[in-house]
C-alpha cells in the first residue's frame, strides 16, 4: 500500500511540474507597407498579446526605437529568412508564460504620435512553450497608409458663415506611416 501511495505521489508531482508555465519570448515590430519600421519618432505603437480563446492578457507594451537602416530595408535585396533589422530597430520584447501550445492574438495600435491616423493591426499565431519568436525580425505587423496632421485650421478654430457659405483653407503635414 505504501508503494502505491509513494508512486501516486511521485506521479502527481511530475504532472504538476509538467504543467508549470514556461517563459517564451516574442519580439513584435510594426512596419509600414513597403517602407520602414514605425518607432519612437512617430510616438511608437501600443501592443497587446492575448490568449485567443480566453481573452486573458499575456503581455502589453510599446514598440519603441529607430525606423531601421534605410539601405538595408529599401535598397538591398533580401533572401528568404534574412533579417532586415538591427539592434536599434523599433520593437517590443514580450515574455509570456504558457503551459501548452496557445493560439494568441497580437494587436498593435499606432502610430501613437499621430492619433488621427492611428490604425489597429492584428494577427493570430501559435505560441509553443519555450519556442521563442524572436528570430529574424520577430513578428512583424504591417500598417497601411499615411500619417496626416491637420495644421490649419486648429482643432478649436471658429468658422462663421458669410451668405450661407464658408471658405476654409486647410494645411496638413502628410508622411508615410
Amino acid at each position: 500500500m505504501r508503494k502505491i501511495l509513494l508512486l501516486l505521489t511521485v506521479v502527481f508531482f511530475m504532472a504538476a511540474q509538467a504543467a508549470e508555465a514556461v517563459q517564451t519570448k516574442i519580439t513584435v515590430r510594426a512596419r509600414a507597407v513597403d517602407a520602414k519600421f514605425i518607432g519612437s519618432k512617430m510616438g511608437g505603437v501600443q501592443v497587446t498579446i492575448k490568449d485567443a480563446e480566453t481573452g486573458k492578457m499575456l503581455a502589453e507594451g510599446k514598440i519603441e526605437g529607430e525606423t531601421g537602416d534605410t539601405k538595408l530595408i529599401m535598397e538591398t535585396p533580401v533572401k528568404r529568412g534574412e533579417s532586415i533589422t538591427d539592434a536599434k530597430t523599433a520593437k517590443f520584447d514580450a515574455v509570456v508564460d504558457v503551459t501548452e501550445p496557445r493560439l494568441v492574438t497580437i494587436e498593435a495600435v499606432g502610430p501613437l504620435g499621430w492619433k488621427q491616423s492611428s490604425e489597429k493591426v492584428s494577427t493570430q499565431l501559435w505560441v509553443i512553450p519555450g519556442r521563442d519568436l524572436t528570430g529574424g525580425d520577430g513578428v512583424v505587423l504591417e500598417f497601411y497608409g499615411f500619417a496626416i496632421d491637420i495644421t490649419n485650421p486648429k482643432d478649436n478654430a471658429a468658422v462663421s458663415l458669410a451668405g450661407g457659405k464658408v471658405e476654409v483653407g486647410i494645411k496638413a503635414m502628410i508622411a508615410m506611416i
